[in-house]
């Protein structure tokens, strides 16, 4: 017996339907594998910021920034962007400098606010 146009048409959906809820199950598990880790070291790279900008070593006070955070926030989200390498050191190393990179934009409204 021949399967009809109908039939062929709901087996393919299902099959369709079958594919899309597994791309979504991964993509789930892939967001909830590395969310904690990355909001954990964006909130480090503003603390580290902060006691950056606090305590600002001998070698980084020479050069007259008023931010120096801001300077290896930039440095750390370039190593992160542009590393040869993928893996999870360049995801942390942009996290902490979008964090640094965060509290002195932070800082800087707080100080310059134009009201």
């Amino acid at each position: 017996m021949a399967i009809s146009a109908r039939d062929r048409a709901m087996m393919k959906m299902e099959k369709s339907l079958a594919s899309a809820r597994k791309r979504a199950r991964d993509l789930g598990e892939k967001v909830k594998k590395g969310q904690p880790v990355e909001i954990a070291s964006t909130v480090a790279g503003g603390a580290a910021g902060g006691a950056l900008d606090a305590n600002t070593p001998q070698f980084l006070s020479g050069l007259g920034l008023d931010y120096p955070s801001a300077a290896v926030g930039i440095v750390a989200i370039s190593y992160g962007l542009f590393s040869r390498r993928s893996g999870q050191l360049e995801k942390i190393s942009t996290c902490l400098g979008t964090g640094m990179l965060a509290g002195v934009s932070y800082d800087y409204a707080k100080t310059n606010a134009m009201l």
